[in-house]
């Protein structure tokens, strides 16, 4: 008996000092990680919206107000320049084959600049062509004013879907549409 509670203690004793090691690391390099995700999404931002010299994250309540009327909407931000709204940029998601398809959309003077992919668990070699630049850039300077429309022989302002990818060109179509939808909620 005695033998156990000597062993559990010092199973204890170790993993207690195991806890506080990770916990004194995480403290250390949580900064610096939260610092490079916020430069890569203001990279990101400006990808989609060159001309904007600043993002700023939509008002809170305004935001909540989206979110509970749209749960594909994850997150919003006003692109601006001299002070004034050019633009916004929307993280919205779409359902895909494997899960959420999440898409940042910047949209400026009623038109679609680009999308970007962040993230998906689509088929490889399939499926992940959305993150294709021949896919992306059928969604340059379209009009931001109505929903966009998937075809598998596009004509016009129309999205042709990949072949044999149809589900996820789908959930793209439908992310960048919860991100149109919303545009008109702002103005």
């Amino acid at each position: 008996m005695k033998e156990t509670i000597k062993l559990g203690l010092i199973l204890f004793i170790i993993a207690a000092f195991s806890g506080g090691i990770l916990s004194y690391t995480n403290s250390l390099t949580k900064p610096i990680i939260d610092e490079r995700e916020y430069e890569e999404t203001q990279a990101a931002f400006k990808e989609l919206i060159p001309d904007a010299d600043s993002f700023d994250e939509l008002d809170a309540a305004k935001l909540e107000s989206l979110k509970s009327e749209n749960k594909k909407i994850q997150d919003i931000y006003e692109a601006k320049k001299d002070g004034s709204v050019i633009g916004y940029t929307f993280k919205t998601a779409g359902s895909g084959y494997g899960g959420d398809v999440v898409i940042l959309t910047g949209i400026a003077e009623d038109k679609i600049t680009k999308i970007l992919v962040l993230s998906h668990k689509e088929t490889p070699s399939l499926g992940d062509r959305i993150e294709h630049d021949e896919f992306k850039d059928q969604f340059v300077d379209i009009d931001a004013s109505q929903d966009l429309v998937l075809s598998k022989s596009a004509s016009g302002e129309e999205i042709q879907a990949i072949s044999g990818s149809t589900i996820s060109s789908r959930a793209t179509v439908e992310a960048v549409n919860q991100a149109i939808d919303t545009l008109s909620k702002l103005k």
